[in-house]
């Protein structure tokens, strides 16, 4: 018998979207193990009509499982766009309907699911340069001293340990003297730490948001940075800090001076007056506790304009997107004016919001492509860096931050496993490459853009965030060749692969006593295959596989030849392999 409580499925949502204009997936939950196979009959809205179509059956497939359920889906084309369903769920002791009107015995006749129409308006479609991109994040202050002339007071010499308040001397020329660097590297995209005029080093207290700051070369190295990434076909998304500004910023300064006389009083959420600005006593609302960082009031149409018009200004400057800060404490409806404004004037750009969390409100297709997936660095950060979980819980914690969102999604994930918040993974890995680099690989094979955090590819450490916002560290003899080269060969192979991008995911194994992980991305004729061993140790595991196929190790170029027995890989302590493999024709 199925569990009738434990069935879920709604028309709408992660359980049913549109892949294109005439197919949508269809998912359906039921408790762990209960189901055995099922089936989808389809057909037109409009079947009882006149013109009445033959139901298509469809089979489910299972797409995975978090701790409590089964998750199975379907995808359905349907010509006319209008679909109607009806699942036909087969279990121990028979088989159940389940229609709008629940679990029954018998074949409904009236209560199809109906999904009313594929508009095409409704279809999320990304930009192909977005799921093709690999990202590379700067704090520009530690990145490189490119002219010494924009210095500000006080720098400290490079790769003194950094604190709150320290500078360095690192700015937009410093980029652009090492773009050579970063293309060798194989990056193809700069996400900037905020670059605007503020007084703090990491700059998320904006003063102005029309001026770089000085000490990053102002607004003239920003042009030429822009000018020579895109020569170099490297596109450039800034940091937009738009939930709260500075205690310089103008508006508030007014506010600071004049209280409830000034023109701006009504753009902050102001406490009471006079106005406290010391820490833990401000008389504002702030972002977080942090007194210089007063948050601004986004149902005030003065603000609503001002921001839009910054964003405005830089997307026709010819930036390619722009990462929101804070961006689940905005309001749903400014977001939703920011993609109309910002995509009105480049139907390419990249929206990504700080989401730490579940991201499904914001990914709906009218307001962020992506969110940055600290989900997924939960997850590898448990399984590969802590251990505190086995395979089997790996495999649900990623799966049930994919099953939250639509496959299209997926693929543009902003999947990072180190960040200017987050201690450095190789010290929550303690100091263990091996792991940094299962990770990393990891990272790389996984659905969505993977984004590298300056001198990850170099091993930099930090045990905490402001540690981890040391200066890059550019002394060859300094830096970890080995891991340097593991990044540059995956950054190749999301080149060369295909899959890699595109391919949709599928489990293939997962063995907890021998702790390996593997998977599937799969698209029309290829594929790569990607195993994990998270333990020391060799292992050797065997994998179900049509016999005759071919399978192609990327990294040394060696060709192996599934059996009767299906494909037999060998793993060494804390190592990975990916196979890279065609499934219909070309196999030798």
């Amino acid at each position: 018998m199925l569990t009738q409580e434990a069935i879920y499925h709604v028309p709408k949502d992660e359980y049913c979207y549109a892949l294109d204009s005439t197919t949508i997936r269809v998912t359906i939950r039921v408790r762990r193990t209960e189901l055995k196979s099922g089936k989808i009959l389809l057909t037109d809205r409009y079947a009882h009509e006149r013109f009445t179509p033959p139901a298509v059956s469809y089979d489910l497939r299972l797409a995975g499982n978090d701790k409590l359920f089964d998750y199975w889906f379907a995808d359905l084309t349907i010509e006319s766009r209008r679909p109607k369903y009806l699942f036909r769920l087969f279990h121990g002791s028979g088989e159940n309907w389940f229609s709008e009107e629940g679990l029954t015995e018998v074949r409904p006749e009236m209560s199809w699911f109906e999904f009313p129409y594929i508009a095409e308006a409704d279809v999320i479609r990304h930009p192909e340069w977005f799921q093709e991109a690999i990202f590379y994040q700067i704090g520009v202050d530690r990145f490189f001293n490119g002219d010494k002339e924009n210095d500000p007071s006080g720098v400290l010499p490079w790769g003194e340990p950094p604190t709150m308040t320290t500078f360095f001397g690192g700015d937009l020329n410093g980029i652009i003297e090492k773009l050579d660097y970063l293309t060798d590297l194989g990056i193809n995209a700069l996400y900037l730490n905020p670059i605007f005029l503020a007084p703090s080093t990491f700059k998320y207290d904006t003063a102005d948001y029309y001026q770089i700051d000085p000490q990053f070369g102002g607004n003239p190295a920003f042009d030429r940075l822009l000018g020579a990434c895109h020569e170099r076909g490297i596109r450039v998304v800034l940091d937009a800090v738009f939930n709260h500004a500075g205690l310089l910023f103008e508006p508030f300064r007014s506010v600071i001076e004049y209280g409830p006389r000034s023109a701006y009083y009504d753009w902050f959420y102001i406490r009471e007056w006079p106005l406290e600005v010391e820490e833990p006593k401000q008389s504002y609302d702030t972002f977080s506790f942090t007194a210089r960082m007063p948050k601004l009031r986004h149902e005030h149409p003065d603000v609503r304009r001002y921001l839009l018009n910054v964003a405005a200004y830089w997307t026709r400057k010819g930036i390619d997107g722009w990462r929101l800060d804070v961006a689940n404490e905005i309001d749903h409806a400014f977001w939703r004016e920011f993609r109309q404004v910002v995509r009105g004037i480049n139907s390419e750009a990249f929206i990504l919001g700080e989401v730490w969390l579940d991201g499904t409100t914001w990914l709906q297709g009218d307001q962020f492509d992506s969110i940055t997936n600290y989900r997924f660095r939960s997850a590898v950060l448990d399984f590969f860096a802590y251990g505190k979980i086995g395979v089997s819980q790996f495999d649900e914690k990623l799966f049930s931050a994919r099953i939250r969102y639509q496959a299209q999604t997926n693929l543009v994930m902003f999947n990072l496993i180190g960040s200017h918040d987050v201690p450095r993974i190789l010290d929550l890995c303690d100091d263990s490459a091996e792991r940094v680099k299962l990770a990393t690989a990891f990272m790389f094979a996984y659905p969505g853009i993977p984004m590298i955090y300056y001198g990850d590819e170099v091993a930099m450490k930090g045990g905490d965030f402001v540690q981890a916002r040391h200066c890059m560290v550019w002394e060859p003899e300094r830096q970890n060749r080995e891991m340097l080269e593991l990044y540059r060969s995956c950054t190749r192979w999301r080149r060369e692969y295909a899959p890699l991008v595109e391919g949709e995911y599928r489990k293939l194994f997962a063995d907890d006593p021998q702790a390996v992980y593997g998977f599937a991305r799969e698209m029309p004729g290829e594929a790569v295959w990607a195993f994990f061993h998270n333990a020391p140790g060799e292992a050797v595991i065997r994998v179900e596989a049509p016999e005759g196929l071919c399978f192609v190790n990327i990294a040394s170029g060696e060709t192996v030849q599934s059996g009767d027995g299906g494909l037999e890989v060998k793993l060494d302590a804390f190592g990975f392999t990916l196979f890279y493999t065609k499934t219909s024709g070309g196999n030798q």
